[in-house]
């Protein structure tokens, strides 16, 4: 029998109620409600809405955990470890995924991706005291009860601890990240000469080494010099290691290479696509070049709405050409309404940081303005 209501309404028509997996599991499954897959990259968070509001009553918070499985063998898991949906909560309940793995995942439509338990909670008091009472423990703090259950025993006879050698605690490498990182560092010092004998050659060794086992810095590197020997077959193969691992700049470059056929066939929708992963990672030129292909329709069906959403993204972290665009698009109204003062604002910012449009545009608006009057 049931232990509570809850009233729960579908914001989505396709979203999926909660169901146990077992009669006794613990947890209610949540599913995500979304049109088409959704990859998630590695280091990557994406909330994927369950399409489910729900009206939990008083005294009890849902809670939402990973499935195990998902976990364990794909990595994904709730970013925040476990979310607390309220009681006076009524908005669309997300689960904000996080890929802490090495490889992208696809989540499907009607994927099964965390569980929410409903856990009753007490409201408490808080009175203030000068005192609290005493206990066996009193002040002591982590591991101050040990790790192991207390044994009545008589106490051993002293003796002499062994020397024990403490790993680092805060260095969390596993074997391939250690053996990548000392490669890495190799191929700097054959780089700069640090110690040994300047050799790029080396270097680059060192760093294929490093790449290999997953080092997104050397595998950056390697694709930069072949790129800087012309190689961009070459070259695209180790970016394509980076943008795997989610590297922004290599989705970025790599963005590049399709839109002009360097080193791959010219592909405009997989360059829009490298633009948008590498936008969605803060990158401020994929933000532009994105925004600039849905101004344009090109790799992607035009969307001027879109297209001011990324260049006002790309211009809020400095970039001149992104203000210059958004100034254009708010004086003649595409994807926003018709907007002088803040075409000017846009405008300026350009202006102060050396465009050369973007004085001529000033000078132009302000003779249209002349004209209106």
């Amino acid at each position: 029998m049931p232990d509570f209501n809850i009233n729960i309404k579908r914001t989505n028509p396709s979203a999926v109620i909660p169901t146990q997996g077992t009669p006794g599991a613990a947890g209610f499954d949540l599913c995500a409600c979304i049109a088409a897959p959704v990859t998630i990259y590695p280091g990557e968070t994406v909330l994927i809405p369950t399409g489910l509001a729900m009206e939990i009553p008083l005294g009890v918070a849902g809670l939402i955990f990973a499935r195990s499985g998902m976990a364990s063998k794909r990595g994904l898991a709730p970013s925040n470890k476990v979310a607390v949906i309220d009681p006076d909560y009524r908005g669309e309940i997300f689960v904000s995924l996080l890929n802490h793995g090495k490889v992208q995942q696809t989540v499907e439509p009607g994927e099964r991706i965390a569980q929410m338990l409903f856990m009753p909670y007490g409201v408490p008091l808080f009175t203030p005291v000068d005192d609290l009472s005493d206990t066996q423990r009193g002040e002591g703090g982590f591991g101050s009860t040990g790790s192991a259950a207390p044994v009545q025993t008589a106490a051993p006879a002293p003796q002499p601890e062994p020397a024990v050698e403490h790993p680092d605690p805060n260095d969390f490498r596993d074997d391939d990240e250690r053996s990548a990182d000392e490669a890495f560092a190799k191929g700097l010092a054959y780089k700069n000469g640090d110690g040994v004998q300047q050799s790029n050659e080396t270097a680059i060794e060192y760093f294929k080494i490093a790449a290999k086992l997953g080092h997104v810095q050397a595998q950056l590197a390697v694709g930069g010099y072949y790129y800087a020997k012309n190689d961009c077959v070459e070259a695209a193969k180790w970016l394509q290691m980076a943008a795997d691992l989610g590297n922004a700049e290599a989705l970025f470059n790599l963005g590049v290479f399709y839109t002009e056929g360097m080193g791959v066939d010219q592909d405009l929708p997989k360059a829009a696509d490298f633009f948008y992963r590498a936008a969605r990672r803060h990158h401020a030129d994929a933000r532009y070049a994105y925004a600039d292909m849905c101004a344009n329709g090109i790799g992607v069906e035009q969307d001027l709405e879109k297209a001011v959403k990324w260049f006002t993204a790309a211009a809020e972290q400095g970039h001149v050409d992104a203000m210059f665009r958004l100034g254009q698009m708010y004086e003649e109204g595409q994807g926003v309404a018709v907007d002088l003062a803040q075409a000017r604002q846009w405008y300026r910012a350009a202006n102060e940081k050396g465009h050369r449009g973007a004085t001529q545009a000033l000078v132009m608006l302000q003779v249209k303005e002349l004209d209106g009057q």
